[in-house]
């Protein structure tokens, strides 16, 4: 997965921006992690499919 910090800030400068809310680095964080894993599975998960 990808560790680039400055996602989690862009995040958090568009909820400001353009939703007019503020969150956390965290929430941006998790958010992020939770679009991953939406988008490319679980890691753990594909691995228990292998026969």
């Amino acid at each position: 997965m990808s560790t680039n910090r400055s996602i989690p800030k862009e995040i958090v400068h568009k909820a400001r921006t353009n939703l007019g809310v503020n969150i956390s680095y965290q929430k941006a964080w998790r958010a992020k992690e939770h679009m991953v894993k939406i988008l490319h599975g679980d890691p753990v998960e594909s691995y228990a499919l292998i026969p």
